[in-house]
């Protein structure tokens, strides 16, 4: 069957299924661009007709891949198949369609992979606002960008990277617990300033206070039912609370010893800034790796010294270098420091 030239297009070739029956079908020179399965199915459907489809506008697009792959399997019923090209250039025989339809549908695939993306990224902003001090202790206590977690020269000139304010009652906690984790192993840049150590007796008190907070980086706050009937313990909240308002930094670090957020004892000050702050209570599963991230996050180098106390007992001491403790003048020898009876901030 000759139909050269004829306006065969897509929307009659349904009409031309009889071609079965033929042995030569020409084509040429028609408007035959795209051919959908089931006609390819009886165009095809016998190897004896042979066709002539030079001169057709024939597009090598994703969406006439069916065509196109047709062509290529049964070229050897196309006689001209050798001369068949797509619309805008280039062999059907290298027609790669795999590739076109890839590339065609790139902008879908990567609209879609932007859309998850953005999606995953929205998820985890919101899991960081959510879980963020968390997954910053955690980091920091796996060593994950600790290199980042660096302080600033703000605080470069202070002695003590954090002094402790606690209850005459809570001592053993700090001396038998807090301290030797701060101050030991593998922690062992952090130095730490409390008031049976580092003061000298014989200074007034309020002075003393001001000074160590003054001169540390953290101030802990040993918060407990001991604590709430302390005098001084309560001038240390407020001294280091106005230190942190003034320089505009997060100073104070709560560790909650006992469970007194609903205490009647407590002031309108420390209620006020412990539902507005987060606290770090003691029990907890990640509570040192919380206060250690609390803490500064600059080594630097420390030094030990004996302490003779008045009872005749060494208290192995840690310093900066050329630091005397609070208080001490600068020739007075270390042996001449002493320990009070009572501590500066004994419950009143």
């Amino acid at each position: 069957m000759f139909l050269r030239n004829n306006h065969v297009s897509t929307n009659n070739i349904i009409d031309l299924v009889i071609i079965r029956f033929f042995q030569t079908m020409d084509l040429r020179y028609n408007r035959l661009s795209t051919v959908d399965e089931e006609v390819l199915q009886k165009m095809f459907g016998s190897s004896k007709v042979e066709y002539h489809l030079t001169g057709n506008p024939i597009p090598c697009l994703c969406n006439n891949s069916a065509f196109i792959v047709a062509l290529q399997h049964h070229q050897h019923q196309v006689k001209d198949y050798r001369d068949l090209s797509c619309i805008g250039g280039g062999s059907i025989d290298q027609a790669n369609m795999r590739a076109i339809c890839f590339y065609e549908r790139l902008p879908v695939y990567a609209g879609v992979a932007a859309s998850l993306c953005f999606l995953l990224i929205l998820i985890l902003v919101v899991l960081y606002y959510r879980y963020r001090n968390e997954i910053l202790v955690i980091m920091y206590s796996s060593g994950w960008f600790s290199c980042c977690l660096i302080e600033d020269e703000l605080d470069k000139d202070k002695r003590y990277d954090v002094f402790i304010s606690f209850a005459y009652g809570d001592s053993s906690f700090v001396s038998d617990t807090l301290l030797p984790r701060l101050e030991g192993p593998p922690n062992e840049f952090s130095a730490a300033c409390v008031h049976y150590r580092d003061w000298v007796p014989g200074n007034w008190v309020p002075a003393l206070i001001a000074h160590s907070v003054a001169q540390s980086r953290r101030t802990i706050i040993v918060l407990s039912k001991n604590f709430l009937s302390s005098v001084w313990a309560l001038l240390e909240f407020r001294t280091a609370h106005v230190q942190a308002l003034e320089d505009g930094r997060v100073r104070l670090i709560v560790i909650l010893l006992d469970d007194v957020t609903n205490d009647a004892r407590i002031d309108d000050e420390l209620r006020a800034y412990l539902s507005t702050n987060t606290f770090i209570r003691w029990g907890d599963a990640l509570f040192w790796n919380k206060l250690l991230y609390a803490l500064p996050h600059r080594k630097r180098t420390a030094r030990l010294h004996t302490v003779h106390r008045a009872d005749g007992e060494e208290v192995v001491q840690r310093m900066r270098e050329d630091d005397p403790p609070i208080g001490l003048r600068q020739d007075m020898p270390l042996e001449f420091l002493s320990l009070p009876d009572t501590p500066a901030n004994a419950e009143l």
